[in-house]
C-alpha cells in the first residue's frame, strides 16, 4: 500500500507527526520536496526531535528514509542534523538513509541571497518573513538549471563537450568547500539513482 501525506497550507499542519505515526508500519519514507526551512517536531520516548531535512521516519530503526529528486539539500545543515539526532541515540546509517542523485544542493550563497532580499524588503515594510535558509533561491537556480545536484559531485572534474571542466570547482565551490570536505562522502548505489551518505 502506498500512503502520501501532502500539506495544502504554508506549514504547521503536523505533517511530521502524522508521518511519524504512519512510519511505524512503513518500509520506506520518502521526502519528495522542500528544504531545511521545514520544521517537523516529533516527541517520542527518546525525547523531542526537531527535524528540518530528515524525514521523521528516521526515528524508526527499520524504516529506510529517502530525500528524493525534488529536495534542495543544504549539506552542512544535513550533517549537523544527523550529528544532533545521533547524539540522542538515533541511528542514521547507509542502510536507513538515502539521497537522490538528482536532489539539488542548496549552496551558501543561496542563504546570502535570501538574507539580502529579506533585509531589502524589510526596509519598506514588506518582508516575507523568510527563514533565511535560501530555499527559494536554490529552487530558482534549480529551475534555471544553474545549480549543482548531488550526482554532480561525482563528476566535478570531468570535461564537458567543449573540453573544459563541467563545473568551475575552484570558483563554484570555494565558499562551500567546507560543506563538501571532511569525513562525509556520498557513494552512488549502482543503477538506483540514489546515494548513500557515509559520515
Amino acid at each position: 500500500m502506498l500512503t502520501a501525506v501532502t500539506g495544502i497550507k504554508w506549514g504547521d499542519e503536523g505533517k511530521g507527526r502524522v508521518i511519524d505515526l504512519l512510519a511505524e508500519r512503513a518500509d520506506i519514507v520518502v521526502r519528495y520536496q522542500g528544504g531545511n526551512n521545514a520544521g517537523h517536531t516529533v516527541v517520542t520516548k527518546q525525547g523531542k526531535f526537531i527535524l528540518n531535512l530528515l524525514p521523521s521516519g528516521i526515528l524508526h530503526p527499520n524504516v529506510v528514509c529517502v530525500l528524493a529528486d525534488g529536495m534542495v539539500v543544504d549539506l552542512e545543515h544535513l550533517s549537523n542534523e544527523i550529528a544532533d539526532i545521533r547524539g540522542k541515540g538515533v541511528s542514521v546509517t547507509p542502510q536507513n538513509f538515502k539521497l537522490s542523485a538528482r536532489a539539488t544542493i542548496s549552496m551558501p550563497w543561496h542563504r546570502i541571497q535570501d538574507d539580502l532580499e529579506e533585509e531589502r524588503l524589510a526596509q519598506s515594510g514588506v518582508a516575507f518573513g523568510s527563514t533565511r535558509r535560501g530555499i527559494a533561491y536554490a529552487y530558482s537556480d534549480k529551475y534555471r538549471k544553474k545549480t549543482l545536484r548531488l550526482g554532480d559531485l561525482l563528476h566535478l572534474d570531468e570535461p564537458n563537450h567543449a573540453g573544459s571542466k563541467k563545473f568551475g570547482t575552484g570558483r563554484l565551490l570555494s565558499s562551500g568547500a567546507n560543506v563538501l570536505s571532511g569525513p562525509a562522502c556520498l557513494v552512488p548505489e549502482a543503477g538506483k539513482g540514489v546515494f548513500t551518505l557515509y559520515l
